[in-house]
């Protein structure tokens, strides 16, 4: 009978073994995460468009030309007022698979028209630093993107999977401004 007690005895330690090593497994596997997570990851893009800086400039700064070309992107609503200034905010609202979000953006660095820097603030999830760079080519303008992401809270665990899906929307976007800009030529 012992015999009986002691093999139940040693599968339940076993078994609490292997409790205790998932536990640390997934514990260490989430602290990984949130560390990674925390980091500020840049993304960039860009295109050349068969368009001077200044017809480009009227559509990464108007809030109606906006429209054409940002996915997703149903409004963007003036805060302040004097227009396009170092410290102009607006909330930008967001629709992706059916939900609607709302990002508060300020504008960091305006040099027009060839660079234009914004943060939004998307509620707790994180911060985001986009800035426009507009390089005349002759009769072209090549626009580069550089978007530094930084997320909070618990979006943090999962900010190491979703840059790839925020680097192909960035891209979708370049392909979209160039497609709008030059068919408005």
């Amino acid at each position: 009978m012992e015999s009986g007690e002691e093999g139940l005895a040693q599968r339940e330690g076993a078994m609490k073994r292997v409790l205790l090593w998932m536990l640390v497994v997934i514990v260490v596997g989430l602290g990984a995460l949130w560390v990674l997570g925390g980091r500020t990851y840049t993304l960039t893009t860009g295109t050349t468009i068969a368009a001077p800086p200044e017809k480009v400039w009227v559509y990464i700064t108007d809030k109606d030309k906006l429209l054409l070309w940002i996915e997703g992107l149903k409004a963007s609503t003036p805060v302040t007022t004097d227009g396009l200034r170092v410290g102009a905010k607006s909330v930008e609202t967001i629709e992706k698979d059916g939900q609607i979000y709302n990002m508060d953006s300020e504008v960091l660095r305006v040099e027009a028209p060839r660079l234009l820097e914004l943060r939004f603030v998307m509620g707790g999830a994180g911060t985001m630093v986009a800035t426009y760079e507009l390089v005349s080519d002759g009769s072209q303008t090549r626009v580069n993107l550089k978007e530094a992401v930084q997320s909070h809270g618990w979006f943090r665990l999962f900010a190491p999977f979703i840059g790839g899906a925020i680097q192909k929307t960035l891209d979708a976007d370049m392909a979209n401004l160039k497609r709008v800009v030059e068919e408005r030529q």
